[in-house]
């Protein structure tokens, strides 16, 4: 009984600072859930990663965001319609995305020294896989690490075309590290350097764009994850 009131307060107090807008991309053989988070700072309202299956109607009850961010070159396309709700926000992208998709009126370049939200929210670059482009978050207020590709954790996806595409990731109705996201590495050393950035904070929940919130002991998760693939954490 105590554990599943600490759990309960634990969530509670998250949700205070974090808001979640779900959605499902409709893929070959799967739908893919997708979840895009709101933070709320003392001074801001931040936006990660909108989903591009999003509707008007989702953000209907949402106010005040003051910045859309792109959190990786995989997780922009849902920035076009937030901004047409929010248009004086700010909306940041890595520089690559801001090259190829001119369509998006970027006002901000993403990186560790240019996000202005550093002292609350810090965000870390996973360098070492470019084609991706991944900023990671860290909210300090909640010890939340907040991710896009970086992990996944659809525990609870039923049926052949899951079954199969999953399996192939390594990622099938479990907590994990994606193969196919780890394909992408073209650096190792850059990689892990990343990895040791972000293991260097305190996070004890761990959000995912594909899946459920990993709430409690995630550190060690994530860690146990990457030992898995290979990797000295």
């Amino acid at each position: 009984m105590f554990l599943v009131k600490t759990f309960c307060g634990i969530f509670s107090a998250m949700m205070n600072d974090l808001e979640f807008l779900d959605s499902v991309k409709v893929m070959p053989l799967m739908k893919l859930p997708v979840r895009s988070t709101i933070v709320n700072l003392n001074d801001a309202k931040i936006l990660l990663s909108p989903g591009s299956a999003l509707t008007k109607a989702q953000y209907q009850n949402i106010r005040g965001v003051t910045d859309i961010v792109a959190t990786s070159l995989l997780h922009w396309a849902g920035v076009p319609l937030a901004l047409s709700i929010f248009p004086n926000a700010r909306v940041w992208g890595h520089s690559k995305v801001q090259a190829a998709h001119e369509g998006v009126i970027w006002t901000h370049e993403l990186n560790e020294n240019t996000w202005s939200h550093q002292a609350e929210l810090p965000t870390i670059e996973i360098k070492g896989i470019p084609k991706v482009g991944e900023f990671v978050f860290y909210h300090k207020k909640s010890k939340t690490l907040i991710v896009s590709d970086f992990a996944f954790n659809m525990t609870s996806v039923r049926g052949i075309g899951p079954l199969i595409i999953l399996n192939l990731f390594g990622t099938y109705r479990r907590f994990a590290v994606s193969k196919f996201f780890l394909k992408f590495m073209e650096d190792r050393n850059a990689f892990e350097a990343s990895l040791g950035e972000v293991f260097s904070y305190d996070f004890e929940n761990l959000v995912v764009s594909h899946g459920d919130p990993v709430m409690g002991s995630a550190k060690d998760k994530l860690a146990a994850a990457f030992r898995e693939r290979g990797f000295g954490i």
